[in-house]
């Protein structure tokens, strides 16, 4: 064999024969283009990235297509590698794959070390577009909230504050969206002072591409949540900065932004302050009223750096972000000339924004004082003159926060803004008329002055009563609020019962709206406290409506029914109405319980029995010392449980009948007699709702009255009808009170008065004798002699024990001897009083007797002693 010749050309012809010809192959295929990803040569390795990267960068679909075929997978192992070109080109792709949820879902919950991946990529020594693109991918994946705390936490956002220093403008725009998204951390809030994050984001608005002064606005929005933020933009006297934004129309787009931050920053009243004393407030009241403001002041350097040079990439995948914003200027323009030029007007949104941000600001009493100082009542009351409907409700909305404070009252006033407000309340349109009738309310309250001014203007009062007929629960509530402030006034007050208040009450009282309850009930114990208002509440139904919130499952709303219902019964007839409707029954079903009884509902309770005698008679079967039977009363025995009380009336129409008479006590004065004739006529000839009633003669159905429910037929229908006089009971009282003229030792006085009685009622009975005195058959004869079950108690003159005890009690009501009246069982009844006497010596504590009106007229006996005990069985 012999051996080639060695000549020109043959070691290239050997070194060609030891390597692989290169072989170019071109692929249509996605999936190709993951395989080649697991190539063991770097050049097709960053091809295929590309490829991958282009493929991403169309559509969602493709990206879907890539995550389901394992691209991340190769991607990922990419980003380990040495070569930077291959880690930039991987994470092109990556961090364009992470515009999909589903990529990025993917990563957080099958690659922990996806984020720790893309930080490690903003090392310094990396490309800029590798930082361009880790920020994007870290932007991406903070879009979900689960993925913040591993960013917070693995330092991404010292990371991103580093980078967005760089300055290439798509590095800074993807680090700020980052930093945005992150700030919805509470953790990263408070990260921000420690890295001087806040001083680099104030750099950024001074960038000339509007998307990243947007950005870092509204990374500051989040930031300035945070107390310790808001604390440091203060040191930084950084608020300026946002007030002399506001000054230039050409940051048009940022206005509404930086409104933002002052609202935020304006929560701490020492931030306030501070505008107030570099001029920034004044200015800021003077661009949203379109007034000149001002010079500027500068704004604060804190880069330290002019503009920044804005170099296109290759691969651009934030080349959007490239387009100029407002914020550079144009080339020539001057800051100076702004102050002899008229100013412009500010934007619908800026007002409503700064009108939002002062309300915010005044709620605190601190707040308040300072933007009076500085006349932004003023400002709000001009905003309710815009022809925009968001500004005015905004507006408003910030006169009722400042409305609060006395001073600011006084400077809407003087600016005229009830006026407007009372207008603006004539509208349809809802969200004006709750902010409105909100201002109002604030305005009114502990303001005699100003509900004066609200109730004389034009149509005031009619405006401010059509909010309770509204379909909002806010402008019912507000317009009860202010009519309660007016409340105080007692001209005011019947001015508003003059205009049908009443009637009005009734819809907001059948609310569903706990809150419009609340206020209506409130509204109750304000304005029916006189006789003739309750006259017209009870007979409009409104005792109905009131009742049923008293099982209100809102403590507030059960606190205040029970409030009103306590007000209402002062008087027999609401009272006897509200027992009607079963008022009592769920009185005694609160005061039952542990946790809705209260002062209230126990006054209620105490109220309707108090001011109707006969119910609390018949119910608990005993009267007070204090519960004075008044002059006209009627005792028709123990009501059994689930029985109801029946009017007098409806005793007095029953056909005669032998069940127990019904004993009456009247000595009502002539014209009380002829008032409850003239109302039972009333009653008689129509109902409140005008509705006429036939007449039905003697004998025949009796027509239905409002009683109806009682189970019990009406009065007489008969004219001429009237309640039974006892005019031997008027003279009763005249000689028990003679009698009591006789003496002054109290023995003594309850000695005769009880001779007296006994002697009015058939006399002493001895021992053993009760069942045989003849006390019936009298009984009897006046019930057929008067066709009537009601007896007057002066007619009758043979009476055993309740007959005796409830005319001692009546005289001795009258006689100023305190006693009780105590029912016992088969027909038995007893009086009891306290004296201090015994045997002609004062002994304390008193002792409590039972009074003999039977056997021994006048004797007392220890209400613990045998003697008492048996005289209440004899």
């Amino acid at each position: 064999c012999k051996m080639p010749k060695k000549g020109k050309g043959d070691d290239k012809k050997a070194a060609a024969e030891d390597v692989f010809d290169p072989v170019s192959v071109e692929t249509k295929s996605a999936m190709t283009a993951i395989l080649l990803l697991d190539s063991p040569e770097p050049e097709v390795q960053s091809k295929a990235c590309e490829g991958i990267y282009k493929f991403a960068y169309k559509c969602e679909e493709n990206r879907r297509v890539l995550l389901e075929n394992g691209a991340i997978e190769g991607l990922m192992k990419l980003l380990m590698v040495e070569d930077k070109a291959i880690k930039r080109n991987a994470l092109m792709a990556l961090a364009t794959m992470t515009h999909s949820p589903d990529v990025r879902r993917h990563l957080r919950t099958n690659r922990d070390d996806a984020v720790s991946a893309f930080l490690k990529l903003l090392n310094p020594e990396e490309f800029v577009t590798t930082h361009e693109f880790a920020a994007l991918a870290l932007s991406n994946m903070a879009k979900e909230f689960a993925s913040i705390p591993a960013i917070v936490e693995n330092k991404g956002l010292e990371l991103l504050l580093e980078v967005m220093q760089e300055d290439d403008p798509d590095v800074q725009k993807n680090a700020v969206e980052c930093i945005a998204l992150l700030m919805q951390d509470f953790e990263a809030k408070g990260s921000m002072k420690d890295s001087s994050g806040l001083e680099t984001l104030l750099q950024l608005l001074e960038s000339e591409y509007a998307i990243i002064q947007q950005l870092a606005l509204q990374s500051l929005i989040r930031a300035s949540q945070e107390a310790s933020n808001r604390g440091l933009l203060r040191e930084l006297n950084a608020l300026r900065v946002f007030v002399n934004i506001l000054g230039k129309p050409e940051l048009h787009d940022l206005h509404v932004l930086a409104l933002h931050v002052i609202s935020n920053c304006a929560d701490e009243p020492e931030n306030l302050q501070q505008l107030k004393e570099n001029g920034g407030l004044p200015r800021l009241v003077a661009f949203i009223a379109d007034r000149p403001a001002p010079p500027e002041e500068a704004l604060p350097d804190a880069a330290g750096k002019g503009g920044k040079d804005a170099k296109g990439k290759g691969g651009g995948g934030a080349a959007a972000a490239k387009a100029k914003g407002s914020a550079k200027k144009k080339k020539g323009e001057d800051d100076s000339k702004d102050a002899d030029v008229a100013p412009p007007q500010t934007q619908p949104d800026v007002k409503m924004h700064a009108a939002r941000a002062i309300a915010r600001a005044a709620k605190s009493n601190d707040g308040k004082r300072i933007l009076h100082d500085c006349n932004a009542e003023a400002l709000l009351v001009q905003l309710l003159t815009h022809e925009e409907d968001r500004v005015r409700v905004a507006a408003a909305q910030a006169i009722a926060v400042m409305g609060e404070n006395f001073l600011c009252q006084e400077a809407v006033l003087a600016a005229g803004g009830l006026e407007q407000l009372v207008k603006i309340l004539r509208l349809d349109n809802r969200q004006l008329k709750e902010s409105s009738s909100l201002a109002i309310a604030n305005l009114t309250t502990a303001n005699l002055p100003i509900c004066t001014v609200v109730a004389n203007a034009n149509h005031g009062l009619e405006n401010v009563l059509g909010c309770l007929r509204h379909d909002s629960e806010y402008a019912v509530s507000n317009g009860l609020a202010t009519l309660i402030n007016m409340s105080a006034d007692e001209s005011l007050r019947q001015r508003v019962l003059d205009i049908g208040f009443v009637s009005a009450l009734l819809t907001p009282l059948d609310s569903r709206s706990a809150m419009a309850q609340l206020k209506a009930a409130q509204a109750v114990s304000a304005y029916i406290r006189q006789p003739a208002p309750r006259r017209e509440f009870r007979e409009a139904g409104g005792l109905d409506l009131l009742a049923p919130l008293l099982r209100s499952s809102t403590d507030e709303v059960r606190r205040a029914a029970a409030i009103a219902v306590s007000l209402l019964l002062v008087d027999r007839e609401t009272s006897v109405e509200f027992y009607r409707i079963g008022g009592l029954e769920i009185l005694q079903e609160l005061n039952s319980s542990e946790t809705k009884r209260s002062p209230y509902t126990q006054a209620a309770e105490a109220g309707l029995l108090g001011n109707n005698i006969s119910l609390k008679y018949a119910l608990s079967g005993k009267l007070a010392v204090t519960d004075r039977v008044p002059d006209l009363f009627y005792d028709v025995g123990q009501v059994r449980p689930g029985e109801k009380l029946a009017p007098l009336e409806s005793y007095c129409a029953q056909p005669v009948n032998t069940r127990r008479a019904v004993l009456l006590i009247n000595v009502q004065p002539a014209e009380e007699i002829k008032t409850s004739e003239n109302q039972q006529q009333d009653r008689e000839v129509g109902t409140p709702n005008g509705r006429s009633r036939i007449k039905s003669p003697k004998g025949s159905d009796k027509s239905k009255s409002s009683n109806g429910s009682l189970g019990q037929p009406d009065a007489p229908d008969k004219p001429g009808f009237r309640l039974p006089e006892d005019q031997n009971l008027r003279s009763y009282i005249d000689t028990a009170q003679s009698l009591m003229r006789e003496c002054s030792n109290p023995r003594e006085q309850i000695l005769l008065l009880a001779k007296f009685v006994s002697d009015r009622m058939g006399g002493p009975i001895e021992h053993g004798q009760l069942m045989k005195f003849s006390y019936e058959l009298p009984i009897s004869q006046l019930k057929y002699s008067l066709q009537s079950n009601v007896i007057p108690m002066g007619l009758i003159n043979a009476g055993i024990h309740y007959h005796r005890a409830l005319l001692f009690k009546f005289l001795a009501d009258r006689a100023g001897i305190d006693c009780t009246l105590v029912r016992g069982q088969l027909n038995r009844a007893w009086n009891e009083v306290w004296l201090t006497e015994c045997d002609g010596a004062r002994k304390y504590p008193p002792s409590e007797y039972v009074i003999d009106l039977i056997n021994q007229p006048g004797k007392l006996y220890r209400r613990d002693s045998i003697e008492a005990a048996n005289y209440k069985k004899c």
